[in-house]
């Protein structure tokens, strides 16, 4: 695919949409008009936003392209793509980072996950039990600082005043609807009295995957070829139990939780000789993977009046990840491995709001943060039955405590111009240990100061900068006291590592009207103590240390466009009914080498593109939405692999039937992309899974 033609042809189509809307939009506002998702401008909370916060409710997604799970939302985030095999979506990239460089949390936690990265695979969380998903860019006093890219923060549903029930049941299949893919969903939720009230949601998701590998040396020869076949179950269960006090809005919610995922993949390799042609051995694997997280937490809103209340949240929550691994080298040789990963924390929040006069109103707030966190992993390899020593880097226990401050002030300065000033002061202690309890450890304390203000020049337009200090705490096996030798090097953990800080600045405008959005937003991000490994110039058994450290600076830019447009405005009777959301992100990047050079940062597009056409019948009441997501591809250079640019197209088409029932269809990756990545050698590996289509029946009581 054309890596220059294709961000120019997103860029032109949004433009070319928006132009005419000038002209039309007065003349729309004077008359009725339709609400397509449930209201009217979605995006009007961005005239008063004094962050810049990208926002999705339920009543815009609920219908949108994609499937049953919250990555095919959040993908289509400004400058956000999801790492994972092709249609697979595992985890939060923003503004092209890696995965590393994110955070999400789910209902104000970041939930603990198997992975080193602090990342949340969002392939866990069924979209039935969200509100609304937001896309933090730059963050504020009040949110923890950790994830210098973004955060994605998922709400999950309030309880509803009137009993509510839900069901979804789905089936589908890879390339076909043979029911090898299964969903059902439920959600319940009724405010049975004045004081108590309870909604919850169950889950269950089997997703079939079959994925294909094919690696080719620089001349086209086969080199690998790899198959896999996988089925993935994903159970969740949520609850909110609430009881309501006081005139109604004081409230306790107990919320406990449960999210169960099971992997199963066999996996054929086969390696051929020099010449590409015939097979010279031959690997078969089997892996079975089970992931529970289970937690619990109790939360307390007490509104002493209409202008101060406090609230507070005491939960637990505990992720374990099982993972067999067996491995058949020919005929006479085996490989197994065993591994076992447990995260979990205690975690208090407890947050002051009050509303002061001083000549101008002002929104105060304060608050503290309290973690202790607890994570270990152990992985056992044996070979034809013998235990055989691992990587040192996979045996290791940690211990993390984590405590916050934080001071914000809003302040209303005019009827159009508010100003936020802020500062958090984190402190985090560590203590990792190695299998032979060898122990290390590191203190630091950040005081992170944050200002913001927001500007509305008239009713529909609004002027926004924002500028604070945000952090990037290490990955977890990169602070443990490790000594590993494997491929004539010696590798050691650092336990002394500082977070990466940035200082992150945003500035853009926004410009909302019934039929119109348009969001321009430019970002920075000034980075130093950035994260990599680096040769010590020490020796162990005549061999090189390697160890990861704090090294050079870096920076991160870009600009991103956002449009959304109800062509209604035109008034024309054959387009009235479509609604076209797009948006663009042009991204640039730099880090120091360790020889001096620079080079972008590891596995990042230059531009990341999304287009959404919603169409609704005016008397049928059929929904069609349509989804073109672009990434651009990746480059190669001696220090990073490179990755060929991908367009993905998904769509969804729902059916009213009577009252209560609606039938849908969806499928996603209909352009069957097959991955290509580039490597510094020459070599060239292609990926691809096919398509995934749905057909399914919804309920609503």
């Amino acid at each position: 695919m054309n890596t220059i033609n294709t961000p120019v042809l997103l860029s032109t189509l949004a433009i070319s949409f928006i132009a005419p809307s000038f002209v039309f939009a007065e003349t729309a506002n004077e008359t009725p008009s339709m609400v397509i998702y449930g209201v009217a401008t979605p995006e009007k909370h961005r005239l008063t936003d004094i962050t810049p916060v990208v926002t999705v409710d339920r009543d815009t997604f609920e219908d949108q392209a994609g499937g049953q799970l919250i990555t095919d939302i959040v993908k289509r985030l400004p400058g956000v793509y999801t790492g994972g095999a092709p249609g697979e979506n595992k985890d939060v990239r923003i503004r092209g980072l890696d995965k590393e460089f994110s955070r999400v949390e789910l209902d104000g936690i970041q939930l603990p996950d198997g992975g080193e990265k602090r990342e949340l695979n969002i392939n866990r969380i069924p979209a039935s039990m969200v509100k609304e998903i937001k896309l933090i860019r730059n963050s504020s006093a009040e949110y923890e600082a950790d994830g210098l890219a973004g955060r994605i923060q998922i709400e999950l549903r309030d309880i509803p005043l009137q009993q509510q029930f839900e069901m979804s049941v789905s089936a589908g299949g890879q390339n076909n609807l043979d029911a090898e893919g299964k969903q059902l969903s439920l959600t319940y939720g009724n405010r049975i009295n004045e004081q108590f009230g309870l909604q919850g949601t169950f889950s269950l998701i089997e997703t079939p995957l079959i994925k294909s590998k094919n690696k080719y040396n620089e001349d086209g020869l086969a080199l690998k070829s790899e198959t896999e076949e996988k089925s993935i179950e994903n159970l969740t269960a949520i609850w909110d139990l609430a009881y309501f006090y006081g005139d109604g809005d004081s409230a306790i919610h107990i919320k406990p939780l449960y999210i169960k995922d099971n992997e199963q993949k066999t996996k054929l390799i086969n390696k051929f000789d020099k010449e590409g042609l015939s097979v010279k051995s031959t690997e078969s694997e089997y892996e079975d993977k089970t992931k529970e997280t289970v937690g619990l937490s109790i939360g307390n809103i007490h509104i002493f009046n209409e202008l101060t209340q406090i609230d507070s949240k005491l939960g637990y929550y505990r992720t374990t990840e099982e993972k067999d691994k067996n491995k058949q080298k020919g005929k006479n040789k085996s490989e197994k491995e065993i591994e076992d990963k447990e995260d979990a924390f205690w975690q208090g929040d407890i947050k002051l709001s009050h509303r002061w006069h001083s000549g101008f109103k002002n929104d105060f707030k304060t608050g503290i943060s309290i973690r202790q966190r607890e994570r270990h992993r152990n992985k056992d390899k044996y070979s034809n039955g013998e235990f055989k020593a691992g990587n040192a880097k996979d045996n290791y226990r940690i211990e993390e405590d984590y405590s916050a401050f934080f001071l914000q002030n809003k302040m209303y300065l005019t009827d159009a111009f508010s100003l936020q000033v802020g500062a958090r002061v984190e402190h985090v202690k560590l203590v990792s240990f190695d299998t032979q309890d060898k122990q290390g450890g590191s203190s630091q304390t950040d005081i992170l100061p944050s200002l913001s203000a927001n500007y509305k020049i008239n009713n529909s337009t609004a002027f926004y900068a924002s500028a604070s200090q945000v952090l990037n705490r290490p990955k977890f096996d990169e602070i443990t006291p490790f000594e590993n030798e494997e491929k004539g090097e010696v590798t050691i953990g650092n336990p002394d590592l500082k977070t990466a800080k940035a200082n992150a600045f945003d500035l853009g405008v926004n410009f909302v009207t019934d039929p119109l959005f348009l969001g321009i937003n430019l970002f920075y991000r000034d980075i130093s103590d950035v994260i990599e490994s680096r040769a010590t110039g020490d020796s162990i058994n005549d061999k090189p240390v390697y160890q990861v450290q704090n090294v050079g600076d870096g920076y991160l830019k870009g600009i991103e466009l956002e449009q959304r447009w109800a062509l209604r405005s035109l008034n024309i009777t054959i387009i009235d009914q479509f609604t076209i959301t797009a948006n663009q992100s042009f991204i640039r990047s730099k880090l120091e080498n360790e020889d001096g050079s620079t080079t972008p940062f590891k596995s990042q597009p230059n531009f990341i593109g999304n287009v959404i056409v919603d169409w609704l019948h005016p008397t049928a009441y059929t929904r069609a939405s349509l989804a073109l997501n672009y990434i651009s591809d990746i480059e190669v250079n001696e220090v990073n692999n490179g990755q060929e640019s991908e367009a993905y197209l998904d769509f969804k088409i729902t059916q009213p039937i009577g009252q209560y029932w609606s039938v849908y269809a969806s499928g996603n990756n209909l352009t069957n992309v097959e991955r290509v990545k580039l490597k510094s050698n020459g070599d060239k590996e292609t990926e691809s899974t096919g398509r995934l289509l749905w057909v399914g029946l919804n309920g609503k009581f």
